[in-house]
Order: structure tokens, then C-alpha cells, then sequence
């Protein structure tokens, strides 16, 4: 499940500079792949976006600007780390924790940089 589009800290110049999403994403030895798909559900309800353990997918809704999707992967890379390494958070600690996860990453633009780094093939 996803939280706010957008986090209210970024500054005008960190949502410009955005790299597009990965499409795949490592958490451990699970390679988990990205999709963006219309309107996520849960249970029938909303969400920006989600996590399908079983399969490694995370899907993320593809109409929210592209700092919400990176904000919802954030969110999402939260439930996987907790999946894979067998570490519980209350979901209320992963929904505040993502967005400063992701702030602090765009703040420090080498680490930035370091992370959203593709090699070319």
C-alpha cells in the first residue's frame, strides 16, 4: 500500500530531476520486478500501490506524478525488506518512514545518484 504523492519536502528542483523507476529491484536474494499499472487495488480498495510477495511484483499506480511513484516504491521497498529479512514494523512506521527514506536519498544527491545508476549493457 502506498502513502502521499507527493512528500511535501521536496524542493522544486528534486521532483525535476527524477530518474524514471527501475524495473526490477533486488531485496536479498528476491528479485522483485515493477509494474505500473491503472488504479492498484487491496482487498477492493485503492492504493497507490502494492506488493505481491509470492510472485516478487510490485505494482504502483502509473497516474500519480513520478515522485509519487518513487515515494509508493520507497513504501513498498519497506515491505519487502520486512518479507525478506523477517523484520516486522508496524504499518503506520512504514508509511512515515518512506518518504524520508526517499528525502534523505534525493537530499544526498551522489548517494542519489550511486542508487539510480544503470549500467549500460
Amino acid at each position: 500500500m502506498g502513502l502521499a504523492a507527493t512528500p511535501p519536502f521536496l524542493t522544486k528542483n528534486m521532483k525535476r530531476d527524477l530518474p524514471n523507476l527501475p524495473k526490477k529491484i533486488n531485496v536479498g536474494s528476491h528479485i522483485y520486478t515493477i509494474r505500473l499499472i491503472k488504479s492498484p487495488k487491496d482487498e477492493n480498495e485503492y492504493v497507490e500501490g502494492i506488493i505481491i510477495h509470492d510472485n516478487e511484483m510490485i505494482y504502483i499506480d502509473r497516474d500519480l506524478p513520478l515522485s509519487g511513484k518513487w515515494s509508493t516504491l520507497f513504501h513498498e521497498v519497506l515491505h519487502a525488506i520486512e518479507f525478506v529479512y523477517d523484520i516486522k514494523f508496524k504499518h503506520k512506521k512504514i508509511e512515515r518512514l518512506a518518504p524520508y527514506l526517499y528525502q534523505f536519498l534525493r537530499a544526498n544527491k551522489l548517494l542519489w545518484k550511486q542508487i539510480t545508476k544503470t549500467k549500460k549493457r
